[in-house]
């Protein structure tokens, strides 16, 4: 509970001023450049349509992504408890190698959509 706590009391002030900050900084920029240029006021509406718009599909395909990667990291959690909980019988039956592949194919399996992820990102 006291961690919660401690970030209200200090990651949250400084989160909102740097928001502030920087749309204060934004908000100044386009009023120089509307300033100086005022047509790059028609411009401007389009491009933060279009920005709107691909900002909605973004967010809505990183949060499918990251619901997918975590329910393929899920497995690996658990064949790895397993394989902890039950070391002694693996090895007494030589099925060490097998449940290293197994470990190795559902690895594999959640980096797949970790790479997507991260390439929905860049």
């Amino acid at each position: 509970f006291s961690r919660d706590v401690d970030t209200v009391d200090n990651a949250i002030p400084l989160i909102i001023r740097d928001f502030l900050i920087t749309a204060c900084i934004i908000l100044f920029t386009l009023i120089v450049i509307l300033v100086q240029s005022p047509i790059f006021g028609a411009v401007l509406i389009p491009i933060v349509v279009v920005f709107m718009i691909i900002q909605n599909y973004y967010v809505r395909t990183s949060r499918q992504l990251k619901r997918i990667e975590s329910i393929a990291r899920s497995p690996i959690y658990v064949h790895f408890s397993e394989s902890v909980t039950g070391a002694a019988v693996i090895r007494a039956y030589g099925a060490t190698e097998r449940f290293m592949l197994e470990s190795e194919r559902r690895v594999d399996r959640n980096q797949v959509y970790y790479f997507a992820s991260q390439a929905a990102i860049r």
